[in-house]
């Protein structure tokens, strides 16, 4: 049975941290009069390598510093708990969130990358994608397995019973 690990990526202003701990993105006050503006710390995270059966989670902070309510609405990719027809993500102006890409690598090996679209009610940016890189290794040969398995075991016997 394989074991599926979630690993926890938060990329802030290009300084990576990962594996839980994150700090948050400078926050910028809104434009008065000004319409929805987004403002994106990174579109793209870079997982490294991953084995073949991991479910991936990337977290990317999204902020409106526009001076109207901002519209998010996720088109394509891997979903998480949700669906394309999900109501959309609102942010007042200045306000953060943080949009989350799911992506599960059980058909994928090699360099793969995993992509989400979203549309808003920006002008200046109508549409975005967010991405993941990554590079999938497949586990070894079930026969590689037992042959590393048993180089490295120890087996132990009890000596037979005398008759």
């Amino acid at each position: 049975m394989e074991s599926t690990s979630l690993r926890l990526v938060w990329l802030v202003m290009g300084a990576a941290t990962a594996w839980g701990t994150a700090t948050s993105p400078p926050h910028y006050g809104p434009i008065a009069d000004a319409p929805p503006c987004v403002m994106l710390a990174t579109l793209e995270q870079d997982l490294g390598t991953v084995g073949q059966g991991e479910a991936l989670l990337a977290m990317f902070p999204i902020q409106n510093v526009g001076g109207e309510r901002l519209f998010v609405r996720k088109d394509s990719g891997p979903f998480l708990g949700s669906s394309a027809t999900a109501e959309p993500l609102v942010l007042e102006p200045g306000e953060v969130r943080v949009l989350h890409v799911f992506a599960e690598t059980s058909q994928s090996s090699g360099k793969t990358v995993f992509q989400a679209d979203y549309t808003t009610n920006a002008p200046a940016r109508p549409r975005f994608s967010l991405r993941i890189r990554t590079t999938v290794r497949k586990p070894p040969p079930e026969r590689e397995l037992l042959a590393t398995w048993s180089e490295t075991a120890e087996v132990k016997t009890s000596p037979r019973p005398r008759t």
